[in-house]
Order: structure tokens, then sequence, then C-alpha cells
């Protein structure tokens, strides 16, 4: 069982030590509802929502932007045009 003090995350070192805690907890218990830590992975995951929603926000991409991306990250290029 994982013995952490909760409180809000005020700082990107506080981020990233409840992101560990979690990814830790997420990988002992997957989506396991039922686990005795679930309660606790949901609060941990709502603080790191938080934190991401304002400090680390995704971009809004149109679809063809999204898809471009991804062809560059994996180093696909575009076919022939018909």
């Amino acid at each position: 069982m994982m013995s952490m003090q909760i409180r809000a995350i005020n700082s990107e070192a506080d981020y990233l030590r409840i992101r560990h805690a979690l990814d830790e907890l997420v990988d002992e218990a997957g989506s396991d509802e039922s686990h005795p830590q679930a309660a606790l992975m949901d609060r941990l995951a709502r603080l790191v929502y938080a934190w991401e929603e304002q400090h680390h926000p995704i971009a809004k991409a149109s679809q063809r932007e999204v898809l471009a991306h991804m062809m560059e990250e994996h180093g696909l290029k575009r076919g022939p045009e018909t």
C-alpha cells in the first residue's frame, strides 16, 4: 500500500510527484474500481487533470492538422494524389 500526503498541486515538482504516484497505482490496479487504492487513484487523477488543464493545455487542432502531425511523427509521406 502506498503512503503519501495528498495536497493541492502548486508546482511542476508537485505535479511530477503526483503523476508518478498515479502511474504506479495504475500499473498496480489497472481499471479495477474495487481495488483498495481506487479512491486514491481517483483523487490523484482529479488533481493531475486540473493541473494539466491549467498548465499543460492541449491545443485545438483540426483533423487535418492531427493527421499531418501523426504522419510526420511516424515518418510517413502522402501518397500520389488520385
